[in-house]
């Protein structure tokens, strides 16, 4: 199945916009309790409601997936069944409440940016811009 020019525009845009976020978005935080990599109540494979979008061969079906491992984020979009992913390294997290955690990135340039996640149980996280957690998004583990 073929993608078609304006839906991996889309995706192009998407990707370098969260690319963009990633390396400007989200103030510096000092902090003393940083651990390397994501904690393991993170790790897995979490996406967002499937959208259905127009294209001009018809509708697209498209997901947007966060993948945590032990040291790296990636994001992947997802469109009638093909993917395109971008992964993200080093990340480190602090955890600030109970089921809430501050992710945090470091940029090639020395530019950081952060995530807060607040874990709502083990099928549903809300992953949010900064420290100010704006831009909400629910995402559901996906498999085991």
């Amino acid at each position: 199945m073929e993608i078609n020019t304006s839906i991996k525009k889309h995706l192009i845009i998407f990707l370098d916009a969260l690319l963009l976020f990633f390396i400007f978005a989200g103030p510096s935080v000092q902090a003393a309790a940083w651990h390397q990599g994501t904690p393991s109540a993170l790790r897995g494979n979490w996406q967002l409601a499937a959208k259905t979008e127009a294209g001009p061969n018809g509708k697209a079906i498209i997901y947007y997936t966060l993948s945590f491992s032990k040291t790296a984020i990636s994001t992947s979009a997802t469109i009638n069944g093909k993917s395109l992913e971008y992964r993200i390294r080093p990340v480190d997290y602090q955890r600030i409440s109970k089921n809430t955690y501050l992710v945090r990135n470091h940029a090639s340039n020395g530019n950081e940016s952060l995530l807060t996640i607040n874990q709502v149980n083990k099928k549903k996280m809300i992953v949010g811009n900064g420290t100010k957690n704006t831009n909400k998004m629910a995402y559901y583990k996906v498999g085991k």
